[in-house]
């Protein structure tokens, strides 16, 4: 049998498909990576990678995975929880969940775009993805300049680690 682990987690570095799965690949945006994070993301040799996230549309929908946003549209950015080591944005993954809720709940949103950041693991040194690794990738998912939201329709939501 899996472990619990296992069961929620997906691979950062490929797609899963399944029925009714929108994925899709955002390249990285090493421009974004300023600042402090760009200095924390130098001391651990850390960049900015292509990254895979999912669409979860709201049922009946009829709104294409990258289509430009309808007038009034707002979108969910979700981080999924899980301590940074576990979890994933996948729609199949318990974690999707709370985006689905929102998408019954509020009339506005139409899709969620649930990103798979990279998870941390392994005991030091031997850490894999240390921080900001999960960081890079969250700035990496934000889709104003990809889709052509405006930044205040944009609703970033997260549950745990990805809060």
């Amino acid at each position: 049998m899996a472990s619990l682990q296992e069961q929620t987690t997906k691979p950062y570095n490929l797609i899963q498909p399944g029925p009714g799965v929108n994925g899709i690949w955002v390249d990285p945006v090493p421009n974004l990576i300023i600042g402090d994070v760009k200095a924390y993301a130098e001391t651990v040799s850390v960049t900015s990678i292509r990254i895979p996230g999912y669409w979860i549309h709201k049922l009946g929908s009829s709104v294409e995975v990258t289509s430009p946003p309808q007038a009034g549209e707002k979108l969910i950015y979700s981080l999924h929880g899980g301590g940074y080591v576990q979890g994933s944005a996948h729609p199949t993954d318990i974690m999707a969940a709370i985006p689905r809720g929102f998408l019954k709940s509020i009339e506005s949103v139409h899709r969620v775009f649930a990103l798979e950041y990279r998870l941390s693991s392994g005991e030091p040194p031997t850490t894999v993805n240390p921080f900001p690794a999960a960081l890079l990738d969250a700035i990496t998912g934000y889709l104003v300049n990809v889709i052509g939201f405006a930044p205040l329709d944009i609703i970033i939501c997260g549950d745990s680690a990805g809060g």
